[in-house]
């Protein structure tokens, strides 16, 4: 069975899970694993509409024709808050899931920098280490996303559709996007895998799963007092950070809002076993996760002081959701 970090949520009920209580005294990125963007496939592009590209999977030892992860049910991903399309009969339906190299005609920097910026993650004592990967393609990979039965199978015969990325401009009403603003738009979520900066001197293997997990701890250690320097905080299940969103022609008036939702405490997972990793199930296991989840909100009208915040009475009437994206911060044990 092959599983990744969605799968690990969807179960999370039945799997052994302990939140940290001290982070660990810092991070680094885990080049290895690459950063990787989820990329929403545009059935319209596929269609042959625009002309598109397919980028080189990225594992060799699975298959190009089969799924690398195909156990998510759409119905349980989607009720974990990630922002995927609405789907009629959402139960019968899977998210399958693929790794491809990063495509060669688009500009890494500014798709995850569009993301990163979004979180205000420059803005922390070490935001430099997601920052300087992002210039070298080696260092990344796009993980694209189809939607599809529950009951398919896939073989020679019958392949997951392969990625079909605009190389060219094309029309969405009178306004052209660039084949970059296409791709950029159909970024669900995306996945940042840390490791922790001391990396120990672990003996056994559940101790190196528990130290590898001390880069998703440290993470959340660092952006929590990043945000609590300059943004408000709402109370809540989670931490829910807003920054106002000033009008352009009257900077007294608010125009919308954006929220971001922290968890309290990243996941570690004791029974890391059952949390397998495409790249060698076997061996590399999901050890921690942490989900952010950034959401612009539009005000109906330009609001004075006073304006409803999320959670409140009147909140919904007053905002609507323009753009949401979930970033999955997350650490893997790789025991080969």
């Amino acid at each position: 069975m092959r599983a990744t970090w969605t799968t690990v949520l969807c179960l999370v009920l039945a799997v052994g899970i302990s939140a940290a209580q001290s982070p660990s005294p810092g991070w680094k990125v885990d080049l290895p694993v690459r950063l990787q963007l989820v990329y929403l496939q545009d059935e319209t592009a596929a269609g042959g509409k625009v002309e598109t590209t397919t980028p080189a999977p990225l594992l060799g030892h699975i298959p190009a024709h089969e799924p690398d992860i195909k156990n998510i049910v759409y119905k349980e991903i989607c009720g974990l808050g990630f922002p995927l399309p609405a789907r009629k009969g959402a139960d019968k339906l899977k998210l399958y899931l693929k790794l491809y190299e990063f495509p060669k005609h688009l500009d890494p920097v500014l798709s995850f920098r569009r993301i990163f910026d979004a979180f205000h993650l420059w803005k922390m004592p070490n935001g430099r280490l997601l920052y300087d990967p992002i210039a070298s393609r080696d260092n990344l990979s796009v993980k694209v996303a189809y939607i599809g039965s529950a009951t398919r199978t896939f073989d020679r015969k019958n392949p997951l559709p392969p990625p079909a990325i605009p190389v060219a401009s094309g029309r969405i009403g009178t306004l052209e996007v660039t084949p970059q603003d296409a791709f950029d738009g159909a970024l669900p979520f995306s996945s940042v895998y840390v490791n922790p900066a001391d990396p120990g001197t672990p003996k056994t293997d559940d101790e190196r799963a528990a130290r590898s997990a001390g880069g998703v701890l440290a993470f959340h250690q660092e952006l929590l007092e990043t945000y609590q320097k300059f943004l408000s905080r709402v109370s809540g299940d989670n931490h829910l950070f807003v920054q106002p969103l000033r009008c352009f022609d009257n900077i007294g008036q608010l125009c919308g809002l954006r929220v971001i939702e922290v968890p309290r405490k990243p996941i570690v997972l004791t029974n890391y076993r059952q949390a397998q990793m495409p790249q060698d199930p076997a061996k590399v296991f999901l050890t921690g996760l942490l989900l952010l989840k950034v959401t612009d909100y539009a005000a109906r009208k330009p609001l004075g002081p006073g304006a409803p915040m999320p959670g409140a009475k009147g909140f919904d009437s007053a905002f609507k959701p323009v753009y949401s994206h979930l970033l999955e911060v997350a650490s893997v044990v790789d025991l080969r």
